[in-house]
């Protein structure tokens, strides 16, 4: 049994794959943990994967993620 974590970007089109491949690789017998700031916790949509809380003390997520919401084009996150 391997123990697989996970490190991504706090957004939904990140955490929505991850979870699908943390539950095939527990459903395979292995272990899956996320790693992320504390207000992540809520985008595991993995039943059963772990989450392990780090840097509490910095600044909440949305702080960064929100300019980045308002990035339009092909990079951002706001649509054309």
């Amino acid at each position: 049994m391997a123990h697989f974590a996970f490190i991504a970007p706090p957004l939904r089109g990140h955490y929505r794959p991850l979870s699908h491949i943390a539950t095939e690789l527990m459903a395979g017998g292995h272990k899956a943990t996320f790693v992320h700031h504390p207000v992540a916790s809520p985008l595991i949509e993995a039943e059963g994967a772990g989450f392990e809380p780090i840097g509490g003390d910095l600044p909440p997520v949305a702080r960064w993620t929100s300019p980045m919401s308002r990035i339009r084009g092909v990079i951002g996150l706001g649509g054309v």
